[in-house]
């Protein structure tokens, strides 16, 4: 089996099993993906990410003469 017929046959197994399990199921699954802490996970790897950019910009600024525009 192909990968193209295996997803092809993974979403319609999905389908098939997501529309016999209902509108019930649904909106509990619903429910417990927006309990979830994605905020925090997204704030602190955006924190990162500008910790980062800082420490890079520091590091070129030692080496490069001028100013330097990290985006």
């Amino acid at each position: 089996m192909g990968l193209k017929t295996g997803i092809v046959v993974g979403f319609a197994v999905g389908y098939y099993l997501g529309a016999k399990a209902g509108r019930e199921r649904y909106e509990q699954l619903r429910r417990v993906v927006e309990g979830l802490p994605v905020g925090t996970v997204v704030e602190k790897t955006g924190a990162i990410v500008d910790l980062v950019v800082e420490r890079f910009r520091d590091e070129v600024a030692e080496v490069a003469p001028g100013p330097v525009d990290v985006r």
